[in-house]
């Protein structure tokens, strides 16, 4: 899921970013288009190594006095 978000807002970074739609901007767009590719390249199993696991978190609630 992470990484179809990331993939998504680089998408339309250098896609809506008027200052990357400047052809002097070439450079860094096609550095960020590789590194998408390469993002939505790896396997599966290579992402899911790469992600760390989230703790899980519980909330625990203190009544305190007034």
């Amino acid at each position: 899921m992470e990484v179809k978000l990331t993939t998504v807002a680089a998408t339309r970074l250098i896609c809506e970013t008027p200052a990357l739609l400047n052809p002097a901007a070439s450079k860094i767009w096609g550095d960020m288009v590789n590194s998408i590719v390469t993002l939505v390249s790896r396997p599966e199993q290579e992402s899911a190594i790469d992600e760390p696991e989230m703790p899980e978190i519980s909330a625990a609630f203190v009544n305190l006095p007034l």
